[in-house]
């Protein structure tokens, strides 16, 4: 009787741990990598750029800023950034219109990263433009990866969701590169207009190839690693992608 019940007790204990959330994802550092060294954070850089009242977005500063300002950063930087992404947003409040790049990172390689970007040639050229309106290097002591999601997200999302976005980040990141004009990896010594228009043309075949492409490359394959579950949209309509 009671080997039976300290039977039934271990398989009930079983049972909870199986069932016991699981632990959020980490981020194993590189291989090599000193135990001793400091825990990485969030590190963040902002380009605010001008955006007349009654115009549009300058969307493709974005594009450029993006592969001529971070991309080189990034590739020199990648054994000790362990997670990026990047954030484009255009709001009429103290923001406007604003590329960030997030990353996790520890704090040696984050100082190289914002002092790289605030002495890179083509800042300068845009304040002094009037393109770039504002710039913002930040070295946060935020250490968990929940850190910098949506803070109104379940938790194991929050700790999840910065890999996700970091994959798809580094897609969009490539495919801008690859639709780049040709010049110089900084444009240093290129006319900024020069740049603009090219990556006017970056931006409108980048559109293209999301409206041709985006429902079933992205969308779909998205949906399903979710097993095809339909989700709530802003309609309050379900779909599948």
């Amino acid at each position: 009787m009671i080997g039976r019940r300290l039977l039934a007790l271990g398989l009930a204990a079983a049972l909870l741990a199986a069932c016991a959330a699981p632990p959020p994802p980490r981020v194993m550092p590189p291989a090599g990598t000193d135990p001793t060294a400091p825990e990485p954070c969030w590190g963040a850089l902002r380009f605010r750029f001008a955006w007349p009242p009654g115009g549009d977005p300058a969307w493709h500063l974005d594009l450029l800023f993006a592969d001529r300002v971070l991309r080189p950063i990034l590739e020199r930087e990648a054994r000790g950034i362990l997670l990026w992404r990047l954030h484009r947003r255009a709001v009429r409040d103290g923001a406007g219109h604003q590329l960030s790049l997030l990353f996790f990172a520890d704090p040696g390689t984050a100082r190289r990263v914002l002092a790289a970007a605030a002495a890179h040639p083509l800042v300068a050229r845009a304040r002094e433009a009037g393109r770039l309106t504002e710039f913002l290097a930040e070295q946060t002591a935020s250490a968990r990866l929940a850190d910098t999601s949506d803070p109104s997200w379940p938790e194991v999302l929050r700790a999840a969701w910065p890999h996700y976005i970091a994959g798809a980040s580094r897609m969009w990141l490539e495919l801008v590169h690859a639709f780049s004009p040709p010049g110089e990896p900084c444009g240093a010594a290129e006319d900024l207009d020069l740049l603009e228009r090219g990556y006017r043309e970056t931006a409108a075949r980048l559109d293209a190839l999301w409206q041709e492409e985006g429902l079933h490359a992205f969308l779909h394959h998205l949906n399903a690693l979710f097993g095809y579950a339909p989700i709530v949209v802003i309609e309050e309509r379900r779909l599948r992608f």
